[in-house]
């Protein structure tokens, strides 16, 4: 009876042991990444950033459309959660909201959402409360807004967007990605002369590589400055058209680790790689892959639990 007490003792050590060390436990603080994961969901995460899970296997190659957790690259100490819609060698740009990697249209995720202008025949009304039960819009007070009397701002999935063109009081509904075309000096790389990037439309640009050497100049020292001095830690200076690397004039550089392009499925209401730019491969936290729970923190009581997100595998709910 002792050995198999010691035995079983050893199993819940060893089990407890690895969740504790390789795998991390988490809760989605934000909506950036709604309709796919929701604020309140809590959720498992592999650690990869753990060299021995890396040894091992366990940790897959991260690929397009993977759902990421990583240090914010800003302080390198924030945990972030997005969707990796670009890689190292990837050609990325947006148009008008729609991905496209090497020149083609990806698909996007199929719980993605956006903003849209939906107007009223005859100063309508809409009960945005009924939206929400009706088509499980987001409670989120913020993301959903009268404007105007006849007009609302609403952040809807594709779908949802499509139900609500049919009400038979609106008149016309735009996404605002189609409306959205100045440039916006808050977009990485703040650049506004060399880089002319909005929210929605943006790039052409190439993901840094590993090993892979770009011309360095003036016109694009904004897009690379950071991933020189703050992610591989050389000291980068400008004298006029003169680009000097620890004070050596340079005209090329060669990267030393690869990069992603991180976005929420939220589109117009994420802080992600549009605004601070390229996540470095050694701030890659893990990948989530299972949702234990899910609780509406807006909500009262039991009306609270989302009981059909209970034991769901991320692929099951967000991919």
């Amino acid at each position: 009876m002792k050995k198999i007490l010691i035995v079983l003792a050893v199993i819940v050590f060893s089990v407890l042991f690895i969740w504790v060390c390789f795998f991390r436990f988490y809760s989605i603080p934000t909506p950036a990444m709604e309709q796919s994961l929701l604020v309140g969901d809590y959720i498992y995460s592999n650690q990869c950033h753990n060299t021995f899970l890396k040894s091992v296997g366990l940790c897959a190659e991260i690929n397009l459309n993977d759902i990421v957790i990583f240090r914010f690259p800003v302080d390198g100490n924030t945990h972030y959660i997005k969707r990796c819609v670009a890689k190292a060698g990837n050609e990325f740009e947006l148009k008008n909201g729609q991905v496209f990697i090497n020149g083609n249209a990806v698909e996007n995720p199929q719980h993605y959402q956006e903003r849209y202008l939906v107007k009223t025949k005859n100063n309508a009304p809409l009960s945005i409360n009924k939206l929400r039960e009706r088509f499980g819009i987001s409670s989120n007070p913020n993301e959903n807004v009268n404007i105007e009397k006849d007009t609302y701002l609403l952040t809807l999935t594709k779908e949802n967007a499509d139900k609500i063109k049919q009400i038979p009081v609106v008149e016309k509904i735009t996404a605002s990605a189609d409306l959205e075309q100045k440039v916006d000096d808050r977009i990485f790389p703040f650049d506004t002369v060399n880089f002319k990037f909005t929210r929605d439309n943006y790039g052409p640009i190439t993901i840094p590589k590993k090993g892979e050497t770009i011309d360095l100049n003036p016109a694009n020292i904004a897009l690379y400055k950071d991933i020189v001095t703050k992610n591989e830690s050389l000291k980068l200076t400008q004298n006029g058209q003169q680009i000097i690397i620890d004070g050596k004039p340079i005209t090329s550089y060669t990267f030393t680790m690869d990069y992603y392009f991180m976005m929420g499925d939220n589109r117009h209401n994420s802080l992600d790689s549009r605004y601070w730019g390229f996540v470095p491969e050694n701030h890659i936290v893990g990948q989530p892959f299972f949702i234990l729970m899910s609780l509406d923190k807006l909500k009262q009581g039991f009306s609270k639990i989302r009981s059909k997100r209970f034991f769901k595998s991320l692929e099951s709910v967000a991919m």
